[in-house]
C-alpha cells in the first residue's frame, strides 16, 4: 500500500513547491498534474531539472487527458492532445495518463437535459450506453496502443455527470478495449454518487484496478451532480462513508496506490505543506492502520 500525494493538494502553487510539501509531509509518491509538469519546463528548466526535482519519488500517474469519447474531427484532437501528456509523463518517470470520460463541462449536461443549445463539446450525449461503451472502447484501444510507445498505462476515470459513469459500464468499455495497459481509477466520489457502492467494487479483478482516489462528498439531490458545489467539503466530513469503500478496495486483494483528493476551496488557500499533512493522516488512518 503507497499513499500518493495528488496535486489537488497544492492546486495554487508551483511543482516545486508542491513537490517540497509532499516530501516534508511524508509522502513517497505523486499523481502529477501535466499542467504543472508542462508549466515548469517551459518556465525554461530542462528535462534534467524535472527529473532531480522528482527523484527519490515513485510517479504511478499523471493528469489527466479530457473528453477521450471524442469522435470525428475532435478524435484528431485527442491524438494530439494525448501524444502531448504522454510526452510529459515520460519526461516525468510517470507510469501512467489518467483518461477522463466526457464532456467534462457539466453544462453541457445540463443544456441537453434541458433542451437548451450549448456552444461547445456535447460528447456522446443522446446516445444509448451500448453505443457509449463501443465508441469509448474503440478510442481507448487507439490511445493504448500510442501509451505503449511511450510505455505507459492509461487509466479510466468517469465523471459523475457524465454518460459513461457507472462502474459496470466502465469495466464494458475496458474489457471492450482488450488492451493490457488500459486499466480502472477507483474514484470513492464519482461513483458514490452515480449510485455505485461498495459492494460493487467487491467483485472487481484486483488486477484491473491502477489506483485510488480517496475523497469525500455532500449529499447530492440532483440528477446531475454539480462538482464544484458537493465536492467543497474537507475530507471526512462529508457524507461518503470513506472507510467502508477502503475496505471494500482492500477486499479484493488491491494492494497499489491511494491518492486524497481535494475540492474543499478554503483548503486551497492554505499551506501546500499543512494540506499534504492533513491529507497524509487521514489516509493513514484509512488504509494503513
Amino acid at each position: 500500500m503507497e499513499l500518493t500525494h495528488n496535486t489537488t493538494l497544492a492546486k495554487y502553487s508551483s511543482l516545486v513547491a508542491e513537490v517540497d510539501a509532499a516530501k516534508k509531509a511524508g509522502f513517497t509518491s505523486l499523481e502529477l498534474s501535466a499542467k504543472k509538469v508542462a508549466d515548469y519546463l517551459e518556465a525554461g528548466f530542462s528535462e534534467l531539472e524535472l527529473k532531480l526535482l522528482l527523484n527519490g519519488l515513485n510517479i504511478p500517474g499523471m493528469g489527466y487527458l479530457i473528453d477521450i469519447e471524442r469522435q470525428g474531427l475532435d478524435k484528431n484532437k485527442l491524438i494530439q492532445d494525448a501524444t502531448h501528456i504522454f510526452s510529459l509523463a515520460k519526461k516525468s518517470g510517470a507510469k501512467g495518463v489518467q483518461v477522463l470520460s466526457g464532456p467534462l463541462d457539466v453544462n453541457a449536461v445540463v443544456s441537453f437535459k434541458e433542451n437548451k443549445e450549448y456552444q461547445g463539446y456535447n460528447g456522446l450525449l443522446g446516445l444509448e450506453i451500448d453505443e457509449i461503451i463501443k465508441q469509448t472502447a474503440e478510442n481507448l484501444k487507439i490511445l493504448a496502443d500510442r501509451a505503449e510507445e511511450f510505455g505507459l498505462v492509461i487509466y479510466l476515470e468517469a465523471l459523475a455527470w457524465t454518460p459513461l459513469r457507472r462502474l459496470e459500464h466502465q469495466i464494458a468499455a475496458i474489457e471492450l478495449a482488450g488492451k493490457k495497459n488500459v486499466k480502472l481509477l477507483i474514484d470513492f466520489w464519482h461513483l458514490d454518487t452515480c449510485g455505485n457502492t461498495p459492494e460493487d467494487i467487491k467483485k472487481i479483478d484486483p488486477h484491473l484496478i491502477y489506483g485510488i482516489h480517496v475523497c469525500d462528498g455532500l449529499a447530492n439531490t440532483s440528477d446531475i451532480p454539480e462538482e464544484i458545489h458537493l465536492r467543497n467539503v474537507d475530507l471526512g466530513q462529508g457524507v461518503i462513508d470513506l472507510q467502508a469503500w477502503v475496505n471494500a478496495v482492500k477486499s479484493t486483494g488491491y494492494d497499489g496506490w491511494w491518492a486524497s483528493e481535494s475540492f474543499y476551496r478554503k483548503e486551497h488557500q492554505d499551506m501546500p505543506l499543512d494540506n499534504a499533512k492533513k491529507h497524509y493522516q487521514v489516509l493513514e488512518s484509512l488504509i494503513l492502520k
